[in-house]
């Protein structure tokens, strides 16, 4: 599926829930996370937001409690905020990395 967060309707990010795919290990190390997809043999490494949004990703969650969760822990506006993790979601969504159930 071509799955991209930036062109997805208001009412489907609403609704949709988004986890980490399978066979992904991941660590932190000093305050950022280094994933590394078995699969494929690469790895990836994340900042402090994009660690934060990996770690919630862990139990599946929505965009919008994502969203909220970036505003309640970092010093972001909302636009800001909405549009860096639609962007990073768009990227782990290309590397296959997440995986997204739409209600």
């Amino acid at each position: 599926m071509d799955l991209k967060f930036c062109n997805m309707p208001q009412e489907l990010l609403e609704t949709c829930t988004i986890k980490q795919a399978d066979e992904k290990l991941s660590t932190e190390i000093d305050g950022e996370t280094v994933m590394m997809d078995l699969k494929l043999g690469v790895y990836s490494s994340f900042n402090s937001v994009a660690s934060h949004i990996w770690k919630e990703l862990e139990k599946g969650t929505g965009f919008f409690p994502i969203l909220e969760s970036i505003l309640e822990n970092f010093h972001v506006d909302r636009e800001t905020a909405q549009r860096e993790l639609t962007a990073f979601l768009d990227e782990l969504s290309e590397k296959d990395l997440i995986q997204v159930q739409i209600k």
